[in-house]
Formats: C-alpha cells, structure tokens, sequence
C-alpha cells in the first residue's frame, strides 16, 4: 500500500505539472501513469531547466509582441562571445570571471550582459529509430539544452538544408520521434522545448507512402 501510495502521488504530480501554462497546447498520446512507471526509484534533477523555462519565456514575448527570436550556429565559444549581445539562444558563462575581477565602481559604471541564452540543439533526424532519438533527448537534457529540434529526414539519407535530393520520411514516423523526445523529457521532468522540423519546402522525395495523411503530396515520379 505504501509503494502505491508514493506511485500514485507521484502520478498527480505529473498529472499538476502538465496542467500549467507551458503545456496549455500539448497533447499527449500517453497518460501520467506511464510516464511515472518508466521512471526510476531514485528521483534525478537537472540543473539546466531553467534555461528551458526561460526560452519558453522568450518565445511568449516575441509571439506577444509579434516578433521573432533571432540565433545562429556558433563553431566555437569566441563566436558565441560575439554574438551573445545580440542574440536570444546561445550560452556563455565567462562574464563572472570578468565583473568579479572588476572593481566595484568599474562594475557599476559596466552593463551587464545576460549571456546565459538557452542553446537550442540541432537534433537533426533523432539519428535512427525512435529508440534512438529517445537516447539523444536524454543526452541532449543532460548537456544542459534548452530546446531541440527534429526533423523529418530519413536518417540514412539526411542532407544539409542548401542541398537537393532530400528523402522524406511518412507523417507517421515523424511524429513518432516526437512523441518519444516528448515521452523521454517528461520522463526526466524537464520542460525542454521541442521544435517540429520539417524540410518538405526543399524534399521532393519520401521514404514510403504507408502513410495516407501523405498521399495528397506524392505527385508520382520526376523524369
């Protein structure tokens, strides 16, 4: 009675916590129970969630005030130094170091710069089966991302967004590897932010036509 008592509270908990205004829009084809029984007994935190929470933040204001969130790739972290004074959704933490070595009139007459932007990562096509793209949201969450996006190349074919010859994967897989990224976050308890890529602008070729939700796009064969 006990081990379902802690079961069931835990359940309710996941049940308050999807009822927030973060997931107002969410739907998800899995219930609380299921999520809490793929969980461990020895409960884990993460320590960048806020970081989900507050791109969630950024992105509501934008949408409020009609705007849109600007971010590019960084290679390395001097490029990320540079762009984080103009950007929404990079990461550095070396500002600390700078202000504390400062006096405290040089620190007063200095502006500080909000450079812990949340990281968006590119999750490319999940890299494989669902089972696969559950393994890298886990990553993913770890390493301390914000958000993630997954888009709805075959893995085996996947190419860069400026090239031709892209392969589409079926609706149906699609959003398979969603539900799984979803699944695995709130597994985790996370709010990461989960983007729903899609390259069917630049692809004009699919995997498979087991899907009927595609076949109003499949125009037949291109000489």
């Amino acid at each position: 009675m006990e081990e379902e008592g802690r079961f069931q509270a835990e359940v309710a908990e996941v049940e308050a916590w999807w009822n927030i205004e973060r997931f107002k829009l969410t739907r998800r084809p899995y219930t609380a129970k299921d999520v809490v029984s793929l969980r461990g007994n020895l409960k884990q935190s993460y320590g960048y969630t806020e970081l989900a929470e507050k791109l969630w933040r950024t992105l509501k204001t934008h949408q409020a005030n009609g705007t849109a969130a600007r971010t590019f790739g960084a290679l390395d972290p001097v490029q990320v130094a540079m762009m984080g004074k103009q950007l929404d959704t990079i990461c550095l933490r070396k500002q600390r170091e700078a202000r504390m070595s400062m006096s405290r009139e040089e620190r007063a007459r200095t502006p500080y710069v909000d450079y812990l932007k949340p990281i968006i990562a590119d999750g490319d096509t999940g890299f494989g089966s669902t089972t696969a793209t559950v393994k890298l949201c886990k990553l993913i969450v770890e390493r301390g991302t914000a958000g993630v996006h997954i888009e709805d190349q075959s893995s085996v074919t996947k190419k860069c967004g400026h090239m031709a010859g892209k392969v589409l994967v079926s609706v149906s897989e699609h959003i398979n590897r969603l539900v799984a990224a979803r699944l695995q976050f709130d597994i985790m308890g996370v709010e990461t932010l989960l983007v729903a890529r899609t390259d069917a602008v630049g692809g004009n070729l699919i995997q498979t036509n087991v899907d009927t939700r595609d076949h109003q796009f499949i125009l037949g064969m291109h000489n």
